[in-house]
């Protein structure tokens, strides 16, 4: 433990945190019983939730209380361990400052549950031996008396810490034999490390001259003194991004240079030559700033014509098998210019003010799209192409259609809780005339930004976050969130019954697990899916490893791999803006050793991820569940208008969700429902509320009393393989539906 994190005098009372799950209140308040002595002796003060005062935003002081605690005690239990908030939230703020030496962290563990597993594994518990409290050989006074000693311990050693160490006057001075006289250059090395961390000292150019002189002298005299110039590493985190730049309504992009390449500044407009513009700038970013400075008209017609323009170019080559190689390139840089759906999402904003300019009776209604914009597996543009897509279809309805004046505010969340948190906040407070949000893409980020969404009434829909019991794990009591994606549950069910129907009645499957335990997508995942498999004695998992453990090793597990019959990698979905995790999971994928079948998360429906390994033969040996396919039964229609007419490319889960959610909204706001929060709401979580899907035809949209869909019970399998109708030049991996020979 750092003592230096441990600051105050020595008399003030330790802080105590309690991190439990309100099952578990009755055992808390005996707890506080036993530490009555250390309470009234004043060596410490206790914190749990019940204190929070009426009125107060509870998850801040959360919060605020851990990270100043001096002692963190996890009352664990099968509920706690259960509870999101509890393990993903408030106890990884609590091991990371222990990691830290910041705070001491005591697991105390109540009843008996599945604990022994990182991170709890590596912390000493109490009562001794990780004995729970409530057992049938002890009494649960002696058990609570245990613990109250132990934390007695703790605390005394860290009251230890913080006393002064006093000098001791030596009454019997031994004479000191001075060393041997040091040469030149230890003595110069010397005296400027003594100037260089002496921190109350200060001096002016010229002396800091002289010193940097001298270290360059001295460094080329002996390059060997360099360590003894081992300054501590002094960490520069970067500065949080401004919200401000990470939403936008057109008047700047938030795509990464290598995801969206904008229009080349090949397009010869008129008008931008008749405003003085001496040099033609780039068609996306001139539109931008014509959106920027309200000229809706001409930013319409200069993003309508960048699509009309790559359009006519992508056609003209489409069958032509002669084409050049300036030819081709031309042909995928247009491909590159259909693909980036800001372009048609800032097109149609500055058409729905335009709408509304031209016809003040129209409404012009506001909805945000969050998303991971920038990460690199391209998740973030695919919800973003099923937002561009049905805002276009509102913004310019076919003649038998009903005119939605919609703008998009687009919000990039990086795939972190922290900016997805601030991105959700910003839009509940400051952006009033957002009325819902489509989004977030990772569990991580929709959990942590819920508290915001619920705090302003907004509903947030999203297509991408699938962590089971959304709602009730992440404290929202206003009940905005619902989401076109199934749960964790329905991936996890679809998964087991696939491998049980291949592996037969009569066979119990022995399964090892990659997850990542500090992930809270890929953490439900194994857990629905180890409660799926091992109901009924109808599997069981041998071994679950955490693809994010401080000591992973895949070469310690390989004995275990090879006990199992079958594999499941649960990875997260990026997260966090660290791919290590991911990584490993496509470390297991690829090891020869690991050649058996195995049952995917859908976070690794990844085009660009599978290609790079498309030597693996992957076909029928990766599964992975996801909840539309454009070769299901009904997705024909919403496939090919979203492959012909908008994206020149096929379009995955993601896209369809993102549609459907958009689609929900859009038709809600067309069925006459005012334009605030609390009224869509309020249509949403009406039990009579049923809407036609406009992704699957025959399937109906509808949601229960978490949110869920009512009619997503089950996912559509499909595996990674090369289609035979694709030419034999190419050897690109596309994923078919299992067993279906239409690909």
């Amino acid at each position: 433990m750092n003592s230096r994190s441990f600051s105050g005098v020595v008399d003030e009372a330790l802080r105590v945190f309690f991190c439990y799950s309100r099952k578990d209140e009755p055992l808390r308040d005996e707890l506080v019983s036993h530490l009555a002595g250390l309470i009234n002796s004043r060596s410490i003060t206790i914190w749990y939730d019940r204190l929070i005062e009426p009125g107060s935003n509870w998850q801040n002081e959360i919060e605020d209380q851990l990270k100043t605690a001096d002692i963190v005690l996890l009352l664990v239990s099968a509920d706690f361990l259960a509870s999101n908030y509890c393990y993903n939230i408030e106890m990884l703020i609590a091991l990371d400052r222990h990691n830290r030496g910041e705070v001491c962290v005591i697991p105390v563990i109540l009843r008996r549950c599945d604990w022994k597993h990182e991170p709890l594994s590596n912390l000493q518990a109490l009562p001794k031996n990780g004995k729970p409290v409530i057992c049938q050989d002890c009494l649960k006074d002696d058990s609570l008396t245990d613990v109250a000693q132990g934390i007695r311990r703790v605390v005394q050693g860290l009251r230890n810490k913080r006393k002064p160490v006093l000098p001791i006057p030596n009454e019997n001075p031994v004479r000191v034999v001075p060393p041997p006289k040091s040469s030149w250059l230890n003595k110069i090395t010397r005296r400027i490390k003594i100037l260089l961390f002496r921190r109350s000292y200060s001096f002016g150019k010229k002396i800091g001259l002289t010193i940097i002189c001298l270290l360059v002298v001295l460094l080329i005299a002996s390059p060997s003194r360099l360590k003894l110039f081992s300054f501590p590493r002094i960490l520069n985190p970067q500065p949080p991004i401004q919200v401000e730049n990470l939403i936008s309504f057109g008047e700047k992009s938030l795509l990464a240079p290598r995801q969206a390449k904008p229009a080349k500044a090949k397009y010869d407009y008129d008008y931008a030559k008749e405003s003085g513009m001496q040099e033609l700038k780039k068609a996306k970013e001139l539109g931008m700033q014509e959106l920027k400075k309200e000229h809706y008209q001409k930013a319409v017609e200069i993003f309508k014509k960048i699509r009309e323009d790559a359009k006519s170019i992508v056609e003209r080559y489409r069958n032509d098998a002669s084409a050049t190689n300036a030819e081709k390139d031309e042909k995928n840089a247009a491909l590159e210019v259909l693909k980036d759906p800001e372009i048609l999402i800032f097109g149609n904003n500055a058409q729905a003010q335009l709408n509304h300019i031209n016809r003040p009776e129209s409404t012009l209604y506001t909805i945000a799209v969050a998303a991971p914009i920038k990460i690199s597996s391209g998740a973030g543009s695919q919800i973003l192409f099923g937002v561009a897509q049905a805002q276009d279809q509102a913004v310019n309805p076919p003649e038998d259609s009903q005119l939605v004046n919609l703008q998009v505010l687009i919000a990039d969340d990086g795939n972190k809780k922290s900016q997805a948190k601030n991105i959700a906040n910003e839009i509940a407070k400051n952006q009033k005339d957002v009325i819902a949000v489509v989004g977030h893409y990772a569990s991580s980020s929709t959990c942590f930004a819920l508290s915001k969404y619920t705090e302003g009434n907004l509903v947030v829909i999203s297509p991408g976050s699938t962590m089971f019991k959304m709602r009730s794990q992440c404290g929202d009591y206003n009940k905005v969130f619902f989401r076109t994606v199934s749960s964790t549950k329905v991936e996890a069910e679809s998964l087991v019954n696939y491998l049980l129907q291949k592996s037969g009645k009569t066979h119990r499957p022995k399964v090892v697990v990659f997850y990542n335990l500090k992930e809270e997508f890929s953490k439900s995942l194994f857990d629905q899916f180890k409660e799926a498999l091992e109901k009924d004695d109808k599997g069981r998992v041998i071994n679950n490893y955490s693809l994010s453990a401080a000591d992973y090793s895949l070469r310690k597990y390989l004995v275990k791999i090879q006990e199992a019959d079958v594999l499941a990698v649960f990875p997260d979905g990026q997260t966090e803006g660290n791919n290590s995790s991911f990584d490993r999971a496509i470390e297991v994928i690829e090891n020869k050793k690991a050649n058996k079948l195995i049952l995917g998360a859908n976070s690794l429906y990844l085009m660009d991820t599978l290609n790079d390994h498309k030597d693996l033969q992957l076909n029928n040996r990766l599964i992975i569940a996801v909840d539309w396919h454009p070769k299901e039964t009904g997705a024909q229609d919403f496939a090919e208008e979203a492959n012909k007419k908008y994206w020149y490319g096929d379009v995955n889960y993601r896209t369809a969700m993102a549609y459907e959610a958009t689609k929900i909204l859009v038709k809600i706001l067309q069925s006459g429902v005012r334009n605030d929060r609390s009224s869509i709401k309020d249509y949403l979580s009406t039990s009579t509320f049923s809407l036609e899907s406009s992704i699957v035809n025959g399937l109906q949209v509808s949601f229960d009393e978490n949110g869920d869909r009512n009619e997503k019970n089950i996912r559509v399998l499909v595996t990674p393989i090369k289609p035979t109708n694709l030419d034999q030049n190419n050897s690109e991996l596309k994923f078919c539906i299992v067993n279906s020979s239409n690909c």
